[in-house]
């Protein structure tokens, strides 16, 4: 298991093959006055490919993405990308992001600088779920959301956290609520949104266990 730091840099090459594939686009026929009635409207769907195309600054993105510290960390083979932005205070609360499906790590970066400035500093890791973002692919069946949860662990071991707090949404809190049961110990508070229903009790999992009920 290692740990390495990650250049998040997205060739032209790949880029450019995104260009091409936008440009190359079959557009369907569309009934005259359909509007959204049977689908997405063309014209807007043209509009947004046309917005890739020719408005969306990719070397700005780049720069964004780049002025983070990004890493690789090794979980059995799986290279798992997160960016790790530490607090300057050595008091700092470990606090692991988990984005939701179809999201990536790109949505917690507007509120990094936030919280690693708060005045009860977090060191933020804002992991990419296997599969996504930067993180490498699974190549084997079983990566349901205990075995994610199992890697995240990891992951924030790796990085010098044994216990954290951890904010999740949509897929990501499906990870966290089989963390939050696996190992309760890990977690020092926990953080769930989103529309997915939750599975608490489908798990077998003791709530007691997991959350202090006496405390208001």
């Amino acid at each position: 298991m290692t740990v390495e730091p990650f250049d998040a840099t997205i060739d032209d090459a790949v880029l450019e093959d995104l260009r091409d594939r936008l440009r190359g686009t079959r557009w369907p026929d569309e009934l005259s006055g359909a509007g959204w009635d049977y689908g997405m409207s063309t014209p807007v769907l043209r509009s947004f490919v046309q917005t890739w195309l020719d408005d969306f600054d990719w070397a700005a993105q780049r720069e964004r993405l780049r002025s983070f510290d990004h890493v690789k960390v090794d979980v059995d083979g799986l290279g798992v990308h997160a960016v790790h932005a530490k607090a300057p205070s050595r008091d700092a609360m470990p606090l692991l992001l988990l984005h939701g499906w179809p999201s990536s790590f790109v949505q917690m970066l507007p509120i990094i600088p936030l919280l690693t400035a708060a005045p009860q500093p977090f060191d933020v890791v804002a992991m990419s779920l296997p599969g996504y973002g930067f993180s490498d692919r699974p190549t084997k069946r079983g990566m349901d959301l205990g075995a994610i949860a199992t890697i995240a662990v990891s992951v924030m071991a790796q990085l010098g956290y044994d216990r954290f707090a951890a904010r999740g949404s949509d897929l990501g809190a499906g990870v966290l609520q089989q963390l939050a049961l696996a190992q309760p110990d890990r977690l020092v508070a926990l953080h769930l949104s989103g529309t997915n229903p939750t599975r608490w009790s489908d798990c077998g999992g003791d709530l007691d266990r997991v959350f202090d009920r006496t405390t208001s």
